[in-house]
């Protein structure tokens, strides 16, 4: 069901699909008392029931482009993406409603990270006849998931000049800055779409972060957990909710987290470097090793994920491994702070796992590391995630 929906208007499409329901036991191959069924069950969050209802009408009616869009609307809704992209790759493909078709198979693109063929598809609709208005705001979104934030930016920035008050916008914007490590203004535009929208999604998702990056782990919590009632499925917020447990050193939540953000952004190779820390702080080496090698699998030129592999090697007694691998982290990044936990380990300034374990949590509290930077920081810096959006209906 729509979280904007109100109680009176949700209890009002209630009682008309009732209405639906009891015409169709008199005239069960009506198309239009199915299609406007499908529609109300669909909005109400039934979704079984609207997938029986509009199978039922394809059956009656095959190829119907009506009941191939409102199915493919139910398959995103249960994230069955595979089937929704080709139901809607075939009617785009027949020209049917090319604007909204696009726009929804966009929008699959994006559930499916597969940010820069929604760019693709988006920049044909924009600006066309019956182009849908949310496109522009799905455009910002897929161009932040491609990694083309500067882009993502102006084009919020044109927004917000053209539509000051635009929350959706703001929200994007919010966490675009974010990204880019300006988190003034990030925490500004935040703050201003949750007062105007108290579920804007991006918007929490940058405030909480705002909040980690302040210490502020309980405040971060609360704005991950809102965002998680929004999108159980949001990976960057589940990732942000399991950094607010681990620097409260409360370790087996912050595992448990971690491992639902890795499981809905799999390919993010921060949050497999925050939870094979935390792996490391409980003692789970071999787990540790096995999320550095995941994360490497990734990018073998990420300075940190050598980095990892080198303190775990070092705890493990396992010091021709982790001197190699200490030297490519600091040939990648000479400040690269793992490296230098790492080195520190080797060198016997940091004794024996239960000893780094104390340093560990020392640092995740705030105090200085090796070099004078912060892993806190380090973790926190990594969480880079773009926010999702709703699909169209008809």
């Amino acid at each position: 069901m729509d979280m904007n929906m109100s109680v009176s208007e949700s209890a009002a499409l209630q009682a008309r699909l009732g209405r639906i329901e009891g015409y169709l036991q008199q005239d069960a191959d009506n198309l239009s008392l199915l299609d406007e069924c499908v529609d109300l069950a669909f909005r109400l969050g039934k979704l079984q029931y609207a997938r029986k209802r509009a199978e039922r009408a394809l059956s009656l009616a095959p190829g119907d482009s009506r009941f191939l869009f409102r199915l493919a609307s139910v398959c995103i809704a249960e994230r069955r993406l595979d089937d929704a992209e080709r139901i809607l790759t075939e009617l785009r493909a027949a020209g049917t409603e090319v604007p909204i078709v696009s726009y929804n198979l966009a929008y699959a693109y994006v559930l499916k990270g597969k940010d820069t063929e929604a760019v693709a598809l988006l920049r044909e609709i924009l600006g066309g006849p019956d182009c849908p208005p949310e496109a522009e705001t799905l455009l910002m979104r897929s161009l932040h998931g491609a990694g083309q934030v500067e882009e993502a930016l102006e084009i919020a920035v044109r927004r917000l000049e053209s539509h000051p008050g635009d929350a959706k916008a703001m929200g994007i914007a919010s966490l675009l800055y974010l990204d880019k490590g300006e988190m003034e203004q990030a925490g500004q535009l935040a703050a201003r779409a949750l007062e105007a929208e108290p579920d804007n999604m991006e918007a929490l998702v940058t405030r909480g972060s705002v909040a980690l990056g302040r210490e502020k782990a309980a405040d971060a919590r609360h704005d991950f957990e809102r965002a998680l009632a929004l999108n159980p499925q949001d990976g960057r917020s589940w990732s942000g909710l399991a950094l607010s447990s681990m620097f409260a050193l409360d370790l087996p939540r912050a595992r448990t987290e971690f491992e639902k953000a890795v499981a809905n952004m799999p390919e993010h190779i921060g949050t497999w470097h925050a939870l094979a820390w935390c792996q490391i702080l409980m003692k789970d080496l071999d787990g540790a090793a096995a999320n550095f090698e995941r994360a490497l699998s990734l990018d073998r030129n990420f300075a940190e994920s050598h980095g990892g592999r080198a303190v775990v090697a070092a705890l493990q007694k396992r010091t021709d491994v982790a001197r190699e691998s200490a030297s490519v982290a600091l040939r990648l990044d000479p400040n690269c702070l793992s490296a230098l936990y790492a080195k520190a380990i080797l060198s016997g300034e940091i004794k024996d796992a239960a000893s780094f374990r104390q340093f560990a949590e020392g640092v995740l509290q705030g105090q200085p590391a090796p070099g004078g930077g912060n892993m806190r920081d380090v973790l926190a810096r990594m969480q880079r995630r773009v926010g999702r959006a709703k699909p169209l209906r008809k």
